[in-house]
């Protein structure tokens, strides 16, 4: 438990020295935020655990981006165990330069993990115009 208090300390120092900057920590954190983040048959929620955790996100003035399509993250081989571990936690900055991003969350596949996306843009704007013109080369002959 110390060791990990003295991880999200560092974290922390590291997320506020680039407050300038458009930071974004993401990955698999294995912390819930709350009993809501986990469910299942053996599984014990630690509320000492989730307030570090979440002292480390206010602490850090990050923001934890909603997810789309998905309640939990990880799941046991049971199918009855699920729990919310992968987090993206974005800088305000990060927010104010892509104000649509949004997190969704895809299709297990063979990992207990499902594969969580960030999209910083939700503007569609079609095939690279450099594979159209290489398409059209191939159908010229050239």
């Amino acid at each position: 438990m110390v060791a990990k208090q003295g991880l999200w300390e560092r974290l922390t120092a590291i997320v506020l020295n680039n407050s300038n900057n458009c930071v974004r920590v993401f990955g698999d954190f294995n912390y819930v935020r709350s009993s809501d983040k986990r469910k299942g048959k053996g599984m014990v929620f630690r509320l000492q655990d989730a307030d570090l955790f979440n002292k480390f996100i206010a602490d850090s003035m990050l923001i934890d981006l909603p997810i789309c399509g998905r309640l939990f993250i990880w799941y046991r081989g049971d199918g009855i165990t699920m729990s919310w571990l992968d987090w993206f936690l974005l800088s305000s900055k990060w927010c104010e330069m892509w104000p649509t991003c949004i997190q969704v969350g895809y299709q297990r596949g063979l990992s207990d993990h499902v594969p969580v996306v960030l999209h910083v843009n939700d503007a569609n704007w079609g095939p690279r115009p450099l594979r159209m013109m290489k398409r059209c080369r191939e159908y010229a002959g050239v």
